[in-house]
């Protein structure tokens, strides 16, 4: 009963800060002058945005569909339902729960093991961090001075050795350890390309994947803020990378904003006018998660294992 009552008083918490939260953004602002805000872009440009946006979600099922194409096979439809529940668990739940639900879902759906996933997923979410550095030090080039670049280029590029390094690593580590631990490192090992081949198609599929849907971002933030465009990519990438922080709410409520408007304020957008195009990004993008979340129930047919 414990557990339960520990589970229960853990939701109340969340929901009542994030009640919180709204009745702050009414307070300060007022929700009807924060939406209203939409009206700087036609029906037709939050169509296009909203459509970027899905065609990056086709590229990120492309990554891990083809990276474990013996398990999926020709089902892509199954493989995108996957990773759309996959992306609306990690949009809503608090703490990075929704990390979890990846290993469990390719279990349910293609009988991988788990700590295969893992490896994978940690695989890929160290690409995700080496695109989002590679395309913030190109947002940033566009309004410093080109004598930084660099400077600002060494780090994305000696982190460009590390998809080699770090399975070589695991390796070696794996032979020197005790059986018990070896064979869940090898686990962990096997997630990773087995091939430089299958890593570069990895590779180019994470960049396609962040290049769009930052690009969809960035384009929202520049139309309801005003900004520069360098700014408007350094804030879509700062509100992304704020909400994979450990620490933080249901739906990444106030991370995500606070991300935002970490980089939009001292690049001379109002706080105000800051606030609410975060605001109206992070409701872009839980409403598009919500949606796909609901339409990735239609989507191909369980084959449970």
């Amino acid at each position: 009963m414990q557990p339960e009552s520990g589970r229960g008083r853990s939701m109340l918490l969340w929901g009542v800060l994030f009640a919180v939260l709204l009745a702050a953004v009414e307070y300060w602002v007022g929700w009807a002058r924060i939406l209203a805000a939409w009206r700087a872009l036609s029906p037709i440009q939050i169509l296009l945005a909203a459509g970027l946006v899905v065609i990056s979600y086709l590229m990120r099922t492309l990554r891990i569909h083809l990276h474990f194409l013996s398990a999926t096979g020709g089902r892509f439809a199954l493989s995108l339902r996957m990773v759309l529940l996959h992306n609306l668990f990690n949009n809503l739940l608090p703490m990075r729960a929704g990390e979890l639900s990846l290993p469990l879902l390719m279990k349910r759906y293609f009988g991988v093991r788990r700590a295969e996933t893992v490896g994978a997923l940690l695989w890929f979410r160290f690409l995700d961090l080496l695109t989002l550095s590679l395309i913030g030090v190109a947002a940033l080039l566009l309004w410093l001075d080109t004598a930084f670049a660099p400077a600002l280029l060494i780090a994305p590029l000696m982190a460009l050795l590390a998809p080699w390094l770090v399975p070589r690593l695991i390796t070696w580590s794996a032979r020197r350890l005790p059986e018990r631990w070896s064979e869940r490192l090898q686990a962990l090992r096997n997630g990773f390309p087995q091939a430089r081949r299958q890593a570069l198609i990895n590779i180019l599929f994470t960049l396609l994947n962040w290049s769009i849907k930052l690009g969809a971002f960035a384009w929202i933030l520049f139309s309801l803020a005003e900004t520069s465009a360098g700014a408007a990519w350094l804030g879509a990438i700062a509100g992304d990378l704020s909400s994979v922080l450990p620490m933080q709410g249901v739906a990444a409520a106030g991370t995500f904003e606070a991300g935002v408007m970490a980089v939009l304020v001292p690049t001379g957008t109002g706080a105000e006018q800051a606030l609410s195009a975060a605001i109206n990004l992070h409701l872009f993008l839980l409403g598009l998660s919500l949606l796909s979340g609901a339409l990735a129930l239609l989507l191909g047919r369980e084959h449970v294992t």
